[in-house]
């Protein structure tokens, strides 16, 4: 299992001194049109939870404070630090009074890991499988291009999932397919493309697009259809979609929990994509992600649908029946693989905002949107359905081939029924094609998701020879071979990992992060095999979490120093001393060498001595 922590892992090249996986990208604002009604009191207690870490709401990307200097140069490794304020660890100037920028806000989740590939029993065959989860304790799912749980193949089809994961009985059953589903809009060179799923009262919704075929790159029609039997049978307007022209064309339903038993007031909130339902080659991806509420009772009715339309000046969300007043919720500009070590490389910069789904998690009082790309998993999180939205995750499984303990996937979801009763571990479900990526889950495939919430601490470790990593979540860039373990196994030679992900990145790192604060003030890092492709930092510093911000610690000193290049002997410890620092993460940090821009590891450990 890769442990990859919440704040720090960085999914595109370009440098930034916030967390990549805590940057603000809250999209509200605007003027008012309908304004929700005061909030339940689950909200204000989120409200107070998240106080002094709400972002402002503002267009684009907002990104948190912070400042980031380079890392020391390799030739600097191990001296003093320079008194002309380059240096990395050097003091910033002062900032003009009034104009000193506000500490960054802590994350909601101080930690998070998520397994490397697909652990759990695979089952029937297809993809996407948006889900919900229904009164009779059975979570009730759809898919496309496949077989399903039958013999013909179709490109739609609904199925129920009973059980869990690893228990007895756990089995899926097909209950409709094709044209008993849904019907086709836009001509034969459509098919249909479940995209979410809703359970309330005992009856099931189901967003059904039109996707082009052979590009997979155009949507530009999508209805609901209703079933009030348990999925066996389907009702929908058969006149005209309800979305069409390409806006609000991939649905995805807010999911609920049970029965969406945890709803906390009258209307069934759904969000939605514009012209296509991901990134592709011939156009280009989402970046903006919509919402809509509607009444309970009024789903398949499309006059009844209200956009979410910004901020009122009373500081409540407002929601328009008029869906050109609609603005996005979330709006994240990033691409991600913007500079591929083959320039040939069929998919590369990538957008991020993609059909996945978005969940309730009940227990921890979040809204949870997981995303991807094509190398990628991008999770966010929000204090309320119109956000905002912060990336607390990203996770790179690098190039394909794919195999069994590095895969990835698309179509991501986080079924409310197996999350647990803490809400802090949950299962996660992607998909990927094996002629294409090497790896089959092609299926409903489900792997582990495990987070901390983030609590106020003060350290309570006090000098001596222990070794803190032993204690903390991995925090990487990328793992090549899926066994970023063996950082913190104690062993320092024979067995390493190197971030090798086809990408030539301008940063990398290896680290670690704590749900309780630590003091520290050493760092012993211990080189993997290199080669002229790379496999060494060319500039190596040290770096600590403040917020979702890291920032550059001052380097005492480097024993012995560190090269910088294909001169660093592999398997070989360096011992990095600074200044003690109280943090809750930290990790080495710089610019990755060689020519295809990767550093190699065999072990990290951390102290305060």
């Amino acid at each position: 299992m890769l442990l990859t922590a919440a704040a720090g892992f960085a999914a595109c090249s370009s440098a930034r001194s916030d967390s990549p996986s805590q940057q603000s990208v809250s999209a509200v604002g605007g003027d008012a049109a309908t304004a929700l009604p005061a909030q339940e009191p689950r909200a204000a207690r989120a409200e107070e939870r998240d106080a002094g870490s709400a972002t402002t709401p503002a267009r684009g990307v907002t990104p948190s404070a912070g400042k980031k200097a380079p890392p020391p140069s390799a030739s600097d490794a191990g001296k003093p630090n320079r008194d002309d304020g380059e240096d990395a660890g050097a003091p910033e100037p002062a900032d003009p009074p009034g104009t000193k920028e506000p500490p960054s806000p802590p994350p909601f989740f101080a930690s998070v890991s998520l397994e490397d590939g697909t652990s759990k029993p695979q089952l029937g065959h297809g993809d996407l499988w948006p889900n919900c989860w229904s009164n009779d304790d059975v979570l009730y799912t759809a898919a496309g291009d496949g077989q399903g749980f039958g013999i013909l193949p179709s490109d739609i089809f609904v199925a129920a999932i009973q059980g869990r994961p690893g228990e007895p009985g756990y089995r899926g059953m097909q209950l409709a397919a094709a044209d008993r589903v849904s019907n086709i809009w836009s001509g034969d060179k459509y098919n249909r493309k479940p995209t979410g799923m809703l359970c309330q009262n005992g009856e099931l919704y189901l967003a059904v697009q039109d996707l082009r075929l052979e590009t997979f790159e155009d949507a530009p029609a999508a209805t609901i259809v209703k079933s009030t039997d348990k999925g066996r049978t389907w009702k929908w307007d058969r006149s005209a979609p309800m979305f069409a022209d390409h806006v609000f064309t991939t649905i995805m339903f807010l999911d609920y929990g049970k029965d969406s038993e945890h709803a906390p007031d009258a209307f069934v909130y759904a969000y939605g994509l514009d012209d296509n339902w991901a990134f592709s080659e011939g156009k280009p991806g989402p970046t903006r992600l919509y919402l809509a509420r509607i009444p309970r009772d009024q789903v398949q009715t499309r006059a009844s649908w209200q956009f979410f339309s910004g901020i009122a000046n009373t500081g409540e969300p407002s929601f328009s029946s008029d869906i050109a007043e609609r603005k996005p919720v979330l709006e994240d500009a990033r691409r991600i693989l913007t500079e591929p070590l083959d320039p040939m490389l069929r998919f590369q910069n990538m957008t991020t905002i993609n059909q996945g789904g978005v969940v309730y998690n009940a227990p921890l009082e979040r809204y949870l949107y997981s995303s991807w790309t094509e190398y990628t998993f991008e999770l966010y999180e929000a204090p309320e359905p119109w956000g905002p939205f912060r990336l607390f995750h990203s996770q790179d499984f690098g190039m394909w081939p794919w195999n069994d303990a590095r895969n990835g996937g698309y179509g991501t979801t986080i079924p409310s029924k197996f999350i647990s009763q803490d809400g802090k571990d949950m299962l996660l479900q992607a998909n990927s094609w094996p002629d294409v990526t090497g790896k089959d889950n092609y299926s409903f495939s489900l792997r582990e998701l495990h987070v901390e919430p983030f609590q106020p601490s003060q350290p309570s470790n006090q000098p001596g020879d222990e070794n803190l990593a032993t204690t903390a979540t991995r925090l990487v860039r990328a793992a090549r071979n899926a066994r970023a373990a063996i950082m913190n196994d104690a062993l320092t030679d024979g067995t390493d990992e190197d971030s090798y992900n086809g990408e030539a990145k301008a940063e990398d790192f290896w680290g670690y992060t704590w749900t309780q604060a630590q003091q520290l003030n050493t760092l012993r890092y211990t080189t993997g095999k290199q080669a002229a492709s790379g496999g060494f930092f060319e500039q190596l510093g040290v770096q600590i979490r403040k917020g979702t911000a890291w920032v550059n610690v001052a380097l005492k000193s480097v024993e012995p120093a560190y090269p910088g290049n294909t001169d660093t002997p592999p398997f070989t410890t360096y011992t990095l001393r600074f200044d003690t620092v109280v943090t809750d993460g930290v990790r080495v940090f710089g610019k990755p060498g060689g020519s295809d821009h990767y550093t190699s590891i065999a072990e990290l450990s951390a102290h305060f001595e």
